[in-house]
């Protein structure tokens, strides 16, 4: 840079118009060096801190991915797997494949469906959001009584999946919903369940017109505050316990059984055996029933 501008004042004091203009044409050349220089500098600047910053983020997109919880795939514009975590390896390692990486997602899918790993109204539920690229959420039955929750997000042409498990959520709603509809000491059906078993057994029977006797039973349980009132509370519990268990002995198979009230209990046997009436229902329950060494009868 010195020497430039050295030779350009020599130039110009030379005198002469062609020296001028050469000492002028030089001027603006080490300004343009100049200026090109500061653009290379600022370019090479700003691409090494784009390099450090991309570094952090892969370092904490690693790190976020290894401590995430959820299963998480990354599916490219072809639907090839470009990104997996370890959580979602272990997921499709139980369905049988346990290679994800690089390969086509909506093949690996299909061959779940295929070898009945996966129920096939969600395989086909979750190739359709990924080959018309939609967002939505699937519910997967895994065998071992585990579900799992995919959700699929669409950003750029590519899919992103989150398996979420929510077994134990499953199973308490489960919980809740049996408990609800049953009678915690007796296990049976309470009276809202047993109206709405009832009312589709005659529906069905009726739109069937398979024929037959059907019987309606109201069993009651004689002298049971007695029983509580001489062995307690706990011991008339136990007594509600052994006639629902003797009951679920005697009745077919088919038969609705449920608790309506504190010592009322119904069923209705739908088709009733010619063998089997039902005055002579009670006779095969009638045994003594007992607790410890007393005898209820």
């Amino acid at each position: 840079m010195l020497v430039t501008v050295l030779l350009s004042a020599g130039y110009a004091l030379h005198g002469g118009g062609y020296y001028i203009v050469l000492a002028g044409l030089l001027g603006v050349m080490l300004s343009s060096f100049r200026k090109l220089a500061g653009d290379i500098r600022a370019i090479l600047l700003s691409a090494v801190h784009g390099r450090i910053e991309a570094s952090r983020l892969a370092a904490e997109l690693d790190m976020a991915m290894g401590t995430l919880e959820h299963g998480l795939c990354m599916l490219d514009e072809a639907g090839v797997v470009c990104v997996v975590n370890e959580p979602a390896v272990r997921v499709f390692a139980r369905l049988g494949a346990p290679k994800l990486m690089g390969q086509p997602f909506a093949a690996t899918l299909t061959e779940m469906g295929a070898n009945g790993h996966l129920p096939r109204m969600a395989v086909d539920r979750l190739l359709g959001l990924i080959t018309e690229r939609q967002s939505g959420k699937v519910l997967l039955s895994l065998p071992q009584g585990l579900y799992y929750e995919v959700t699929v997000s669409v950003r750029l042409e590519r899919c992103v999946l989150l398996l979420e498990d929510i077994s134990t959520r499953v199973s308490s709603e489960e919980r809740i919903h049996f408990m609800a509809r049953h009678d915690a000491l007796t296990g049976l059906p309470n009276r809202t369940y047993f109206g709405e078993l009832a009312a589709e057994n005659i529906a069905s029977r009726q739109s069937s017109m398979d024929g037959g006797a059907v019987a309606l039973m109201i069993i009651d349980v004689d002298d049971f505050k007695h029983v509580n009132d001489t062995f307690g509370h706990i011991m008339g519990d136990h007594l509600l316990r052994q006639v629902a268990q003797r009951l679920r002995a005697t009745v077919p198979v088919d038969t609705i059984l449920a608790r309506l009230g504190a010592m009322n209990l119904s069923s209705i046997v739908a088709p009733l055996p010619m063998r089997l009436r039902p005055i002579a229902m009670p006779g095969r329950c009638s045994r003594p029933l007992r607790a410890r060494s007393s005898s209820m009868a």
